[in-house]
């Protein structure tokens, strides 16, 4: 009985295979027939009783073009140029625009794109940005200071441009070889001047809160404009790198070596000179008169690489955060941007930090032991000095010495326990860059 009832259903699902209806309608797709070459897919699946999917099968094993439905796909070419065209727009809106805004302004700028392409090409590119993202931490190496002063970190940031209304009757000493400054315009203020002596006891004051005000305009593109807008007004921000703790914001003109030596000045008359200095390639800190300032105290200067910021990438993080929350406002007069600054510098003292376990910067600085304690100054310093040179020997190259002074600086550091050293995925090889956090 049950083999009776089992032969019966194999006849059924033979016999529904072998239905005239759809037999037919295959065999006239195979001789490729006028008649129904044109009929709708789904209407041919309701006269033969099949799905659409088999119809489609048919059609496309008698080799018969089945139509694309809406628009046509574009061409690797129309990609490509599209493309750039919506990496080009995403960049320009700080890459927080969606698909309607760009698209909107791809029309707008007569760029024939589809609205579905851009929305494919964003697509693309957020994907293509978070895998490189994963890339660069894999491949970078994160170094975590251990104690307080072993690294302070030194750089400057933009804040505005000095602009001089109106300048008192200055009168120089007589050993002053400058020209006369009276009734001096902006102009001529903002011209650079030659090294002179300090003037003598009788030249007068000028107020700097009558007759300064900083502007925070653009970088000046030609003579003209730095004529116009005057001298660039900057902030020079030392970080402790273990702690976080900014010790200095200093708002200056842009600064020379004898600057620099100042700020070290005050942070060895407050016990807070450092085992490592670290900063960029700028004129500031490469002169000669620093240099040798560094030599007289035991201080190692670590250089970042030229064009590599995410070597000092603390303190670059540090004039962001100071910029953002001073909220400066259209104009300011210097000494006014010297008082909002040095409270952003407080407030930020004070702020808890998540990635130092939710403690503030002075909570860090009571609590993480000083570098002096850990090993000595001279002892670092006459070690670290004979690995450098150990380094660079019969290195070729400018950007080669650089580098592996400072790597051997870092395996200085990390041999005395200033500090520890983590790399991203063991799979990604060949770290690039060490960032100091």
């Amino acid at each position: 009985m049950r083999a009776e009832s089992r032969r019966g259903a194999q006849q059924t699902r033979r016999g529904w295979r072998e239905d005239p209806v759809a037999r037919d309608v295959r065999e006239r797709l195979k001789e490729q027939d006028p008649d129904l070459l044109d009929e709708p897919i789904t209407k041919l699946a309701k006269v033969a009783r099949r799905s659409t999917t088999s119809i489609r099968r048919w059609k496309a094993a008698a080799h018969v073009p089945i139509p694309t439905r809406g628009r046509p796909s574009a061409s690797s070419e129309q990609r490509k140029s599209a493309l750039w065209i919506v990496a080009r727009l995403w960049r320009r809106t700080k890459r927080k625009a969606g698909e309607p805004k760009l698209w909107k302004m791809a029309t707008e700028e007569g760029h024939p794109v589809s609205r579905r392409l851009v929305r494919k090409l964003l697509a693309l590119l957020k994907a293509r940005r978070k895998q490189r993202k994963r890339e660069r931490a894999g491949r970078g190496v994160h170094i975590t200071v251990q104690a307080s002063g072993a690294l302070l970190a030194q750089d400057a940031t933009h804040l505005g441009r000095l602009v001089v209304e109106q300048v008192a009757e200055v009168v120089p000493a007589a050993s002053d070889p400058r020209p006369s400054r009276v009734n001096a315009t902006s102009e001529d203020l903002a011209k650079p001047q030659v090294a002179s002596p300090s003037p003598g006891p009788d030249a007068k004051e000028v107020d700097p809160e009558v007759l300064q005000r900083v502007v925070p305009a653009k970088k000046p593109c030609c003579s003209t404009c730095s004529r116009r807008h005057g001298r660039a007004v900057q902030a020079e921000v030392v970080r402790d790198a273990a702690t976080t703790r900014l010790l200095l914001a200093v708002i200056t003109l842009p600064m020379c070596g004898a600057g620099v030596i100042a700020m070290m000045e005050k942070l060895r008359k407050d016990g807070m000179l450092p085992l490592v200095y670290l900063t960029d390639n700028g004129p500031a800190y490469r002169c000669a008169a620093l240099t040798r300032y560094l030599e007289a105290h035991q201080i190692v200067h670590l250089f970042s690489l030229p064009r590599t910021p995410q070597h000092n990438a603390g303190v670059e993080r540090a004039n962001r955060e100071i910029k953002e929350d001073a909220d400066l406002p259209a104009e300011l007069t210097f000494e006014d941007v010297k008082g909002r600054i040095e409270q952003t510098r407080l407030r930020l003292n004070a702020r808890a930090r998540p990635s130092r376990w939710g403690l503030t910067a002075d909570q860090l600085d009571s609590i993480l032991p000083r570098a002096t304690s850990v090993v000595s100054r001279a002892v670092f310093y006459e070690a670290t000095m004979r690995a450098v040179a150990e380094a660079v020997r019969g290195v070729q190259g400018d950007r080669a010495r650089r580098k592996a002074t400072r790597n051997a600086i870092l395996k200085s550091m990390e041999s005395f326990n200033l500090i520890t050293v983590s790399r991203g995925d063991a799979r990604l090889r060949r770290p690039r860059r060490a960032i100091i956090t």
